[in-house]
């Protein structure tokens, strides 16, 4: 196999990347109204593969306190400029 190939399912382009990375990007593009499809479809591809739901188990706006039908980007901005999110 090649070097720069992953070797199994489990690698880190899946398991960390895109739970914690490409899921969190894709609600954070629902909140702003920007729309995806390929990272989406990156997220159901890879959670098939994987047999995981990474909505449930990677990094969400949820993490941090926020309902992605609620969050405005005035509550996105909080969060990445003071830290938190003012209620």
């Amino acid at each position: 196999m090649h070097p720069f190939l992953p070797s199994s399912l489990e690698h880190r382009y899946i398991a960390s990347d895109v739970a914690h990375g490409l899921q969190f990007f894709v609600e954070l593009a629902q909140v702003v109204g920007v729309e995806v499809p390929v990272f989406k479809a990156v997220v159901t591809l890879a959670g098939a593969v994987t047999r995981t739901n990474h909505a449930i188990t990677g990094t969400t706006l949820a993490s941090f306190g926020l309902d992605r039908d609620k969050a405005t980007l005035n509550d996105i901005r909080a969060l990445f400029t003071a830290g938190e999110i003012k209620q």
